[in-house]
């Protein structure tokens, strides 16, 4: 009966020792992957951080457009004014 047990200890603990094993294993692989996966990360946040600073400056782009159209329509509206003005005066 005791040497039973004792298999049975010694076969649990190699199962316990390849679990352990595994495990350090599968610790070292993404111990490794994480270096590049921070490195990629770090370029993602570089590149969202630029464009961040590309959409706050087409932002103040378009309102400068905007800005610009609006004159135009005015002038235009002005010039069709006169010009209808024009047109109705001499009809």
């Amino acid at each position: 009966m005791i040497e039973r047990q004792e298999r049975a200890n010694q076969a649990a603990h190699e199962r316990f020792d390849a679990a352990q094993e595994r495990f350090e294993e599968e610790n070292e692989r993404l111990l490794t992957a994480q270096i590049p996966m921070n490195d990629s990360l770090q370029r993602l946040l570089d590149v969202v951080a630029k464009n961040e600073a590309k959409a706050d400056t087409f932002d103040e782009r378009m309102i400068v457009l905007e800005s610009k159209m609006e004159e135009a329509t005015d002038k235009l509206n002005a010039q069709i004014s006169t010009a209808d003005g024009l047109i109705r005066k001499t009809n």
